[in-house]
């Protein structure tokens, strides 16, 4: 906590005082005053002004530390000022810069594995040379090191073709073993390889063979379909493919009726003018799903450049299943 102090600034505003040019040049202030003379004022003022300013600046430094500084008591004052360090005071510390320590001197103990500017102690040392110790006994040399038990590395990327050390993971990723085998990539196999035909009907991402092609690309014509000008194709999977040509009559629009439901509604419906009415680019064709059954009807809307409706020769094809 601060402490107190008494010690007051003489002439705090330095008035009726000589300037700090005029008491440099001041005679009495070189050569004193003689006896008996008459001291004039503004000179006895600068003296007692700078005195008491440094008095005063000192008395207050050590209150700020703590210290009661007064002029009521010799002895108290002497104990205070004794607070100021000096020349002599420091012999026993030593400076920040290149210390030359004697005795025992000691230090914060680092972190384990430290690398900083930290001090290492003896006791850090010792920690990290048992360390080092055990690294040696445990981890084997990058010349010619000789591993034991089960040694494991880290899986390299899938095709390296580095120095890195391939391990079983990488191996397996990228060789096929014989029993279903795992191709990533392109393949190239030499020779008249055979594999076993996948089940008909298989659309997994097995390799197939030439018998299954024959045998499912035959089954193709089997799957419905009416190629007529208002027909339609089922493929494999389910897919089902529609399409048709209607003439939309003058009021410029005409519901139509799939060929074949679809079991949903349809991904899409296109339709467009095919040419049989005048130039394409005269209307503007479009069409969309009845809302009340839209996996058996939709409607065709014809329109010229005007926005007027019309009717036209349509054609018009459907995606669904």
């Amino acid at each position: 906590m601060p402490g107190s102090s008494n010690f007051q600034q003489w002439n705090p505003n330095a008035n009726n005082q000589e300037t700090d040019a005029a008491y440099t040049a001041d005679a009495l202030r070189t050569n004193g005053a003689a006896n008996p003379s008459i001291l004039p004022s503004i000179t006895l003022n600068k003296v007692l002004y700078q005195l008491s300013t440094f008095v005063a600046a000192l008395a207050q430094a050590l209150s700020s530390k703590g210290y009661t500084v007064t002029d009521a008591n010799l002895n108290a004052l002497a104990a205070a000022l004794a607070a100021i360090m000096t020349q002599a005071d420091m012999v026993p510390y030593a400076p920040l810069a290149s210390p030359a320590l004697s005795g025992t001197p000691t230090t914060p103990t680092p972190p384990a594995g430290d690398s900083s500017a930290a001090i290492a102690n003896t006791s850090w040392v010792a920690a990290s040379f048992a360390t080092l110790a055990w690294v040696l006994a445990n981890f084997a040399p990058l010349n010619s090191p000789q591993f034991q038990g089960t040694p494991g590395t880290t899986t390299p990327a899938a095709g390296d073709s580095s120095g890195r050390i391939p391990n079983t993971i990488w191996v397996a990723q990228n060789f096929a073993p014989q029993t279903n085998p795992g191709f990533n990539g392109q393949v190239n196999i030499n020779g008249t390889a055979v594999i076993n035909a996948p089940p008909n009907g298989d659309n997994s991402n097995r390799v197939t063979n030439t018998q299954w092609v024959t045998t499912n690309f035959a089954q193709l014509a089997q799957f419905p379909n009416s190629l007529s000008q208002n027909g339609y194709q089922k493929l494999p999977g389910g897919l089902l493919i529609q399409w048709g040509t209607v003439a939309v009559p003058n009021s410029g629009s005409i519901t139509v009726n799939f060929p074949v439901p679809f079991s949903a509604n349809p991904f899409c419906i296109q339709a467009t003018d095919n040419g049989t009415a005048g130039n394409n680019s005269d209307y503007i064709v479009s069409a969309g799903l009845v809302p009340a059954n839209p996996t058996t009807q939709f409607t065709i809307y014809v329109k010229n450049q005007s926005g007027s409706y019309i009717g036209a020769s349509v054609g018009w094809l459907a995606i669904g299943h």
